[in-house]
């Protein structure tokens, strides 16, 4: 009798975990419960994305570049612009990978400044960027423990790591760290609209040099992003998403070839290579917008209104970070433990 008590709370222990109880479809991806306040047929809803990242772990500053700013005045730039909006909580903070250094300003921190103020902006997603596949060893090219460590920060984060393409090298159906919490894609309800997003890199950073060196795909692979999109979308959707937004992590090249190979893609945000985006380009339905594009020289706003599950109208606009517009305390709180005393 102990012994059949044990199993049964056991068992129930296992199903109340994360990514435990065997779900495919939780290893796939998550759909968030439906609010209770749905929009009704007809009904006009603004959903906002902030956008995007990209930032190479430089969040202290960047005073190579023209704008010396921190991520925390980019995320307090956030802040006031949200503060502004009818509806504060229907808007979204998303990057696009890029993101992991394993130094900040001097101090080795194996990347973990990057998701320790990640965690403090309330970033609601994030993609694997080639920072992320290759820079989390000082020494190229990266090694099995970088891939080791990148899942513990995947651990760590409080926010989604999605990527439709990057998978584990033992078993391609699997996105890369999904035990750690990676999924192909998350469905997010705001404002009672269903916001489907996934992430996608270039199969090669740039002309002849793969995404990943030979010798490490025993752990990880990086399919071809229009393959990869064909599998995914058709799961987005067959999941409730409503609208799907990419992150890109792909060149401008690449993002165009995608969503003209692959309709249904309502939004595509960020770059790997390119330059911004004054007004978002419409390819074969998609809006494409590219607010930095890195560096955090600029912070994108892209307005949609949506009604009866389409994107009926929009706004865009990039918003220049100030050196010394207002800082967010918490950002600046998670990154002050690593910098060093001046």
């Amino acid at each position: 009798m102990i012994a059949r008590v044990f199993l049964l709370l056991s068992l129930a222990i296992l199903t109340a975990l994360p990514g435990c109880g065997g779900s495919r479809e939780r290893s796939v991806g998550i759909t968030e419960p439906a609010q209770k306040t749905a929009t009704k047929p007809g009904d006009a809803v603004v959903v906002t994305l902030f956008h995007e990242t990209h930032t190479h772990g430089s969040l202290a500053g960047t005073p190579d570049r023209p704008l010396d700013v921190t991520f925390a005045r980019y995320v307090g730039l956030r802040n006031a612009l949200r503060s502004r909006l009818r509806e504060p909580a229907n808007s979204l903070f998303l990057g696009n990978g890029d993101d992991v250094s394993p130094i900040l300003n001097g101090v080795r921190t194996d990347g973990r400044h990057t998701i320790d103020a990640f965690n403090a902006a309330g970033i609601d997603a994030d993609t694997f960027g080639f920072n992320e596949l290759h820079v989390l060893s000082e020494d190229s090219p990266p090694s099995e423990q970088d891939l080791a460590r990148l899942r513990e920060l995947v651990t760590a984060s409080h926010f989604a790591w999605v990527s439709a393409n990057v998978r584990e090298g033992g078993n391609p159906d699997e996105v890369f760290a999904s035990a750690q919490g990676a999924r192909r894609w998350v469905i997010k309800d705001v404002g009672g609209v269903r916001i489907g997003l996934t992430g996608l890199v270039s199969a090669s950073p740039a002309l002849g040099i793969p995404a990943l060196p030979p010798g490490l795909e025993a752990s990880m692979r990086v399919l071809d992003p229009v393959q990869a999109m064909r599998e995914t979308l058709p799961q987005m959707r067959a999941a409730g998403a409503e609208v799907v937004v990419l992150l890109s992590h792909m060149s401008e090249d690449d993002t165009r070839r995608v969503v003209r190979a692959v309709k249904g893609i309502d939004v595509a945000l960020g770059t790997h290579l390119g330059e911004a985006t004054p007004q978002p380009e419409l390819v074969n339905g998609t809006l494409v917008a590219v607010a930095g594009p890195d560096e955090m020289q600029a912070l994108g706003q892209l307005d949609l209104t949506i009604r009866d599950r389409r994107i009926v109208d929009y706004a865009f606009r990039r918003h220049v970070v100030s050196a010394s517009g207002p800082a967010d305390s918490k950002v600046e709180a998670a990154l002050a433990r690593y910098l060093e005393p001046k």
